[in-house]
């Protein structure tokens, strides 16, 4: 007899030597956020398929992806906890993820930097609370994760040293994360920080006290979509935006997947634990250099990339 986080700590704790860092951390992630909380002390059992469907049916108001992510998850668990006889066969394991919520899917699409700017200028034009439309903006910036900017505080930023570090406790990555802060960046972090007296970065528009939440942020964007006439797009297409332009322009790859926050593979990850944060600073420049000037109209920018 256990509980949902029993069995996600126990499958942790036994397949975590068998499965690689990047597959453990999504697990980590998953269950803290979504899990761990889930149904509080209640036995396994003796929660009923109704009540997780309703459970899914909230995440998927969020996120049909992530609510069916969600349940991949728990299944490869809970069918673990059954072979191990933690628990009994459960009536959860009958959902299918198209019962839910939808798969995720590989994205593809690489904005141009003309695109970017045409965002940028309709975030000004909107009327939406200042603090999403620079969460949105963060996210041009630097190409990190709208999770890592959200639950960012004030003290995660050190001015003296010019480094945003995300702690092990917001990385998907289960590591720490290193990024410098561009002269940009900077700027708009001084102006959230001017808005609101918060330990939070972006504190949500009716309570300084939170994080603005992920789902004010993907309304807006929602509603921007048909207003740049652009070809559909999300927020995570930045990430492969900054990626994709800072190679064209000749950065090396090692740098730009240290600005993604992503774990180096092969011996790199193992034996080189460098950030090459003069390098990331360089890069940061060149991509809110030509970023901004797009914002601001300057179709010059054009001749700086390649339409992927």
């Amino acid at each position: 007899m256990a509980t949902v986080r029993y069995c996600c700590e126990q499958f942790l704790m036994k397949q975590g030597s068998s499965l690689k860092l990047g597959t453990i951390a999504t697990y980590q992630s998953c269950f803290r956020v979504h899990l761990f909380s889930a149904f509080s002390e209640r036995l396994v059992e003796d929660i009923t398929l109704g009540e997780w469907i309703e459970f899914f049916d909230d995440k998927s108001k969020v996120s049909r992806v992530t609510s069916g992510t969600i349940l991949k998850q728990l299944k490869t668990v809970l069918n673990w906890s059954v072979r191990r006889q933690l628990i009994s066969t459960v009536d959860v394991l009958q959902l299918r993820v198209s019962d839910i919520g939808s798969t995720s899917t590989v994205g593809s699409r690489v904005l141009t930097v003309i695109e970017c700017g045409k965002i940028w200028r309709e975030l000004d034009k909107t009327r939406a609370t200042r603090t999403i439309t620079n969460s949105i903006k963060a996210c041009m910036m630097t190409g990190a994760r709208v999770s890592e900017l959200l639950k960012s505080r004030r003290d995660d930023f050190d001015l003296d040293s010019m480094v945003w570090t995300v702690p092990v406790v917001n990385s998907k990555t289960n590591l720490p994360i290193r990024r410098p802060i561009s002269p940009a960046f900077l700027e708009l972090l001084q102006e959230q920080w001017a808005l609101h007296r918060s330990d939070w970065t972006f504190p949500a528009p009716n309570d300084f006290k939170k994080p603005v939440g992920i789902a004010s942020v993907n309304k807006l964007v929602r509603e921007l979509k048909p207003r740049v006439d652009i070809p559909d797009w999300r927020l995570h297409d930045f990430r492969r935006t900054i990626s994709t332009r800072l190679s064209e322009l000749g950065v090396l790859p090692h740098v730009t997947e240290k600005m993604l926050g992503h774990v180096l593979g092969g011996v790199m990850a193992v034996y080189n634990k460098h950030d090459w944060l003069d390098e990331q600073a360089l890069a940061y420049n060149m991509w809110t250099e030509r970023l901004l000037l797009a914002a601001k109209g300057d179709r010059t920018v054009t001749f700086l990339e390649k339409r992927a």
